[in-house]
């Protein structure tokens, strides 16, 4: 488990247990895609075949003949960017998770050149084919399977140049919805942009380097990247990595929920309770980072708490506080403060929800 409980004992500081622990929950957000039974279709696909066409499902089932290369034979095109699509987001990521699960993992017990290379693939490779995936699915399975030179998808920098990666970045973040306005170029800039001295780039060349050139993030004299690190050094890679890596598995998040919805059916109510979990996050994030109880932060929740009033079956009338949205944004319930049931199970409350992320 990297989740941190009350009274466990980790290298980390306790200042940061709680910014730790926002980017278990987003982890696991993204882990709900691969594992949660409401997004299995994304393993399958249903495609309809003539009565010759059926003569040779004994062959594929047998392996005698591949799929994709009885598709590709019948110049069936719409069912292989279904098939691909699905594919290749799944096992991507799958990849991506375990990667993050492994940062988080590492820079709980302080080994913080682990955590920032663990990184590195993740959130610039495998996020911005998501984000193609996303933008154009047609135009991505084309370069990857119909012209299936590498050339033509490999998601690094060097093959695509800085303004084309804005370009797929921006594109990606127009389609995440109400969260949109929250991200634009700020997340090109962390992952990519070398001149960013917050930015995650030059960490993340740091940590998989031992020596680096780059005028952006140049070793030191007579220093190695990492290795001589004392406690102050890192308070400051704790402090930069907890304040940027949750805001990136927010983005993250929003891409992905946004891929898999368009490729998965799900109810509308669980669809904008997700929403709603990762936009507290965000402020949750805001709040510990900043810490400072800033004005504007206690009049979104004032404005929650009177959108969201719910009368339980009991007859209570619940108002909520912050305490009951962090209680939500843990569990996934929100309780009745009179006989403490799931107000999500026994009353309306989702839809209203649903309302207001759709306002």
């Amino acid at each position: 488990m990297i989740y941190i409980e009350k009274g466990d004992k980790v290298i980390l500081p306790r200042e940061f247990h709680r910014r730790h622990n926002i980017c278990v929950i987003l982890y696991d957000f993204l882990a709900d895609v691969i594992n949660k039974s409401r997004y299995r279709s994304l393993t399958s696909t249903k495609i309809p075949l003539d009565n010759e066409s059926k003569k040779i499902i004994n062959k594929i089932n047998k392996g005698r003949i591949h799929i994709l290369d009885f598709l590709d034979k019948n110049e069936r095109k719409t069912e292989i960017i279904t098939v691909l699509t699905k594919q290749i987001f799944t096992r991507v990521l799958y990849d991506m998770t375990s990667f993050i699960y492994e940062a988080l993992s590492c820079s709980r017990k302080g080994k913080m050149s682990v955590a920032y290379s663990l990184l590195r693939k993740p959130l610039t490779d495998e996020l911005l084919i998501l984000e193609q995936l996303l933008i154009d699915k047609d135009d991505f399975i084309d370069r990857f399977h119909f012209k299936g030179n590498p050339n033509f998808y490999d998601p690094s920098i060097g093959n695509f140049g800085h303004e084309k990666v804005r370009s797929i970045i921006l594109k990606a973040t127009e389609k995440v919805g109400i969260m949109s306005p929250l991200f634009k170029d700020l997340v090109f800039d962390l992952r990519y942009n070398k001149a960013s001295l917050s930015g995650l780039n030059g960490m993340m060349n740091h940590a998989h380097h031992i020596v680096t050139a780059d005028k952006n993030y140049k070793t030191e004299d007579k220093n190695l990247n990492f290795v001589f690190s004392i406690e102050e050094d890192y308070h400051r890679y704790w402090n930069h990595f907890y304040y940027f890596v949750p805001y990136l598995l927010i983005y993250c998040s929003c891409i992905v929920d946004r891929l898999a919805h368009e490729l998965v059916k799900v109810n509308s109510d669980y669809e904008s309770l997700r929403e709603f979990k990762r936009y507290l996050s965000m402020l949750f994030w805001d709040r510990e980072s900043s810490r400072k109880n800033r004005p504007d932060i206690r009049k979104l929740y004032r404005i929650l708490s009177l959108e969201l009033v719910t009368q339980c079956k009991c007859g209570s009338k619940n108002k909520f506080i912050e305490a009951d949205f962090k209680l939500f944004f843990e569990t996934n319930q929100l309780l009745c403060s009179n006989c403490f049931d799931d107000l999500l199970a026994t009353t309306d409350l989702a839809k209203k929800i649903t309302y207001c992320f759709k306002k």
